[in-house]
């Protein structure tokens, strides 16, 4: 990063775009807590998250954000059902809560008939609707998407985009990363990254909505 500002507004949909190498993926885990800046100051929530410690961004990433990524990074031994309930036992909730809950999600993400599914007996797009699911099984205030398309084929990348849409219409801050220019103007605004700093900015096609 080099002077790189950026402020994103609770409900926004914003799109961090860029070619390989430009930062995107390091701005998006540092606004994920996931790497803290050598200088300069993250706020969330009104909170300047670069002077915590690391058991303080852990519990503000367990409560505060959703992450989604481009390898799906589900584990192979857990069904879909018990993939979506995980990050739900480090914030305490009961086992009853737990499932009930990753039920709903995975019923929100049309994938009702396959919760005792393994991840390798599941496609790619239902592989990333998994992790969509557990990425708001805590109900974040935010959810981060990197690169969410990268590994399907179009016709599935295109279906979950729309379920991001969804989520965004529901109220979720979305920020995600994207080497796709045709991907990242259907956010509601774009960032346009070139080596470390933010080149350019516009207003996506959902702008308005």
């Amino acid at each position: 990063m080099r002077g790189l500002t950026l402020e994103i507004k609770e409900g926004d949909f914003v799109a961090v775009m860029g070619p390989s190498g430009s930062g995107k993926s390091t701005a998006v885990n540092m606004i994920g807590c996931l790497d803290i800046p050598s200088k300069g100051k993250i706020y969330l929530d009104g909170e300047d998250i670069s002077l915590m410690t690391e058991s303080d961004l852990a519990q503000i990433r367990g409560k505060k954000i959703g992450f989604v990524f481009q390898q799906f990074n589900l584990i192979p031994t857990l069904t879909a059902l018990e993939n979506v309930a995980l990050p739900m036992v480090f914030q305490g909730y009961e086992k009853e809560e737990r499932i009930k809950r990753a039920s709903d999600l995975l019923k929100l993400v049309g994938l009702e008939e396959r919760m005792n599914h393994r991840p390798t007996e599941l496609s790619g797009g239902q592989q990333q609707r998994v992790a969509i699911a557990r990425a708001l099984s805590n109900d974040p205030q935010i959810l981060l998407a990197d690169e969410p398309t990268g590994n399907l084929d179009q016709k599935t990348g295109k279906e979950i985009m729309n379920l991001l849409f969804d989520l965004h219409r529901e109220g979720k801050t979305i920020v995600m990363v994207s080497h796709d220019a045709k991907l990242a103007e259907h956010a509601k605004r774009v960032e346009l990254l070139i080596d470390g700093k933010i080149v350019k900015s516009y207003n996506g096609k959902n702008h308005t909505k």
